[in-house]
Order: C-alpha cells, then sequence, then structure tokens
C-alpha cells in the first residue's frame, strides 16, 4: 500500500525522529479514517472477510518474486485442508477443550482485527493461527483412521 500511494509523513524520514514520524503517520492515517468512516468500516470488513478466506489477487503482492500470486492456489489448497481437517476433528470427537477454544477465538479475533486494519494481501499474518489449529487438525486425522477403522473416538474434553 505504501509503495502505490505514499504516506505524506515519508517526505519527512530522516529529518525528524522515529518517534515524531510515527507520530505523523498516525495523525494521517486517522484523518484519512476520519474523512470518510463509513468506507473505512465497508474496507476494514472486506479485508477481515479476506482474511478468513483469500484475497483477490489483484490485491496481492506483484513483487518479490510475486509469491503470493504464485502459490495462492496451493496456499488456498492447504487452507482448506487444515481447516476441514481441524473441523472433522471437532465434529467427531465432540470435545474440544474449552481453554484451546478460548485461546483459538482469542487469536482469531485479535489477529483478524489487526490485520483488517492494517494490510491487504499478507497471508503470512494467519501464520499463527494455522499453528494453533495443527491440535485439532491433529484430532481430525486421529479420527479419520479410527473412522476408516469402524471405530469412534471418544470427547476429550
Amino acid at each position: 500500500v505504501t509503495n502505490v500511494n505514499p504516506p505524506r509523513a515519508f517526505a519527512f524520514r530522516g529529518r525528524v525522529s522515529e518517534w515524531e514520524l510515527n507520530e505523523m503517520l498516525k495523525r494521517e492515517a486517522w484523518d484519512y479514517m476520519c474523512q470518510d468512516p463509513g468506507a473505512f468500516a465497508r474496507r476494514t470488513l472486506q479485508k477481515w472477510v479476506w482474511f478468513w478466506t483469500w484475497t483477490p489477487s489483484e490485491f496481492l503482492r506483484s513483487y518479490g518474486g510475486a509469491e503470493a500470486r504464485k502459490f495462492g492456489g496451493l496456499a488456498k489448497a492447504l487452507g482448506i485442508l487444515l481447516l476441514a481437517g481441524a473441523a472433522w476433528g471437532a465434529w467427531q470427537t465432540r470435545g474440544i477443550p474449552r481453554d484451546y477454544a478460548l485461546i483459538l477465538a482469542m487469536f482469531a479475533c485479535t489477529y483478524g482485527l489487526l490485520y483488517s486494519l492494517t494490510h491487504v494481501g499478507q497471508a503470512r499474518f494467519r501464520g499463527e493461527i494455522e499453528y494453533l489449529l495443527f491440535p485439532a487438525f491433529g484430532m481430525g486425522i486421529s479420527s479419520l483412521v479410527a473412522w476408516l477403522r469402524g471405530r469412534r473416538i471418544r470427547g476429550v474434553g
């Protein structure tokens, strides 16, 4: 975003302290948000949806190797596999521990909001949440193996 629309405050880089530059950037961002709060809210909601699904390719980075565009299909497929496996594990075991669910919800809300307010096309921010899904995905694999063998796994919570 800053490559295409550099903030006016960047003209002061190297001439003011980092603290002052950050304050200038903050004021500029706040002024921008206040110009059209409805549009800002709609864009923020749209980015939240993209965070939990995927960002259209025209909004993904096209510089630095454009890996987000090159490997977008693979990333989507792996993301769907991870979510499907975690959902299968939760459904089959019917016993996700409450603390685990609370931590997952806290990270999901925090990262979703942080991303929505700051970035577009930076799927790497989902990485921290994906690690938290691995235990549920593991339960999914275990329950799938048990289901294939004709057994059922009891709840763990």
